[in-house]
Parts: structure tokens; C-alpha cells; sequence
């Protein structure tokens, strides 16, 4: 009798801890998930895009930038305007920097994150490899081309008009 009270409350509280929990999936060989990004792969960029400071933003992936296009949602219109001004831009929308044409990047993990709030989002994520920015972490699911086909997933594919494959794994 006391050993299935104790186990009913283990499963209680498993579930409990568990019903909020984020869970993250490497798709990155998932024929479900047919992205064109390939793990360990090194791409360059052919045009400058925005470093946003991730641990400024809602997503707090620590340590990493999330790339953005000119005229997202928080970015520039344009790499001029934030030229001209980028201490507004650093301090208003937490925009570090600009990574120029030419910098690679290595793509690092291809994730499926479930979120109990933001449901499915695939995130690639990648470091990048030339100064001032080697070895930071960044997020490519902004600067990518996403075609929604799974569900209600955006799959994200390359952007070929921002990055073009250097060398494969």
C-alpha cells in the first residue's frame, strides 16, 4: 500500500515538472525535417547582416547574437541607418554589431524546440568563425528562408541571396 502511494507521487510530481519544461530535438539528420543547412558545414556571408544581443532579448540564449535582416521587426531598414548611429541602435534595440560580407560561419546544432507557450520553432544554430565575432554562438532562423510544410513548422532553408556553401563536413 505504501509503496504505490509513494510511486503515484513520484509520477504526480514527474508530470507536474514536466508539463511546463522545454524540449529540444537534433534534427539535424532527420528525414522528417528536410533542410537544406548541413551540420558542420561552413558557409559565407555575401552580405552584411545584424548581431542582435540575444541576452537582451526574450529568447536569453547566453552569450550568443541572433542575426537579423535590415528592416526586421526590431533591426535597421537599413546598414546605413545603423551606421550612422549605432550607439542608438546598440542601446535601443540591443543591435552588437554588424557581421560584413565575408565572414563564415559553421553551422553547429539543427534543433526542434518545443516551447508549452511558442509551440514547434526549428532553430540552426552556428559559430561564428572570423574576428571580431569567432566563437560566437549565433542563431540563423531569421536570416533564413523559411517555407512553412511541416504542420505548422516553419522549415527554414538558406538564404542564398545572404549565404553561400564553402565546405561540407
Amino acid at each position: 500500500m505504501r509503496t504505490h502511494r509513494l510511486h503515484f507521487i513520484f509520477l504526480a510530481s514527474l508530470i507536474i515538472c514536466s508539463s511546463g519544461c522545454v524540449s529540444v530535438t537534433d534534427i539535424s539528420h532527420d528525414s522528417l525535417y528536410p533542410t537544406d543547412y548541413i551540420k558542420e558545414a561552413v558557409y559565407q556571408f555575401k552580405q552584411p547582416v545584424f548581431a542582435e544581443d540575444a541576452d537582451s532579448t526574450i529568447f536569453t540564449t547566453y552569450h550568443n547574437v541572433i542575426l537579423e535582416l535590415p528592416d526586421n521587426l526590431t533591426a535597421p531598414r537599413s546598414i546605413q541607418e545603423y551606421t550612422n548611429a549605432p550607439k542608438k541602435w546598440e542601446e535601443d534595440v540591443h543591435i552588437a554589431g554588424l557581421v560584413q560580407a565575408g565572414t563564415k560561419i559553421r553551422i553547429v546544432d539543427i534543433q526542434l524546440m518545443w516551447h508549452p507557450e511558442n509551440g514547434e520553432t526549428i532553430w540552426i544554430k552556428g559559430k561564428l568563425l572570423d574576428a571580431p565575432w569567432a566563437n560566437i554562438g549565433a542563431e540563423l532562423h531569421f536570416i533564413s528562408r523559411n517555407v512553412r510544410q511541416i504542420d505548422f513548422v516553419d522549415l527554414p532553408f538558406v538564404n542564398t541571396n545572404i549565404l553561400e556553401l564553402v565546405t561540407k563536413p
